[in-house]
């Protein structure tokens, strides 16, 4: 019986990473606020978030702000509390006029 409930855990899990990401490349930041539990962080080479509400707020402004955005993700994955995948932005960065495409 424990292996069916960790197994349906699991499940829930991965389905919410991947409902997270589908709402990111749909530029749906309320889902993904939604999905965000409240002691989530987040951190890149840019931003270092320690709760789900301020990680929240940044999916809101990159995802209101991203005129051409285009995320593309892969690999999504629940290893215990930790939830994860490979990412991809395609976007035109606003101070230079350049396209980048960046890998997380």
């Amino acid at each position: 019986m424990g292996s069916n409930l960790a197994n349906d855990l699991m499940t829930t899990n991965d389905e919410t990473i991947t409902k997270f990401y589908t709402a990111f490349q749909q530029k749906d930041y309320v889902t993904m606020g939604a999905l965000c539990h409240p002691e989530a962080t987040f951190r890149d080479a840019v931003f270092d978030f320690r709760s789900g509400k301020e990680a929240a707020a940044m999916w809101e402004m990159l995802l209101t702000t991203g005129k051409d955005l285009r995320v593309e993700f892969s690999d999504a994955k629940v290893n215990g509390n930790r939830a994860s995948a490979h990412w991809e932005a395609y976007y035109t960065f606003s101070k230079t006029g350049h396209y980048l495409q960046l890998n997380f």
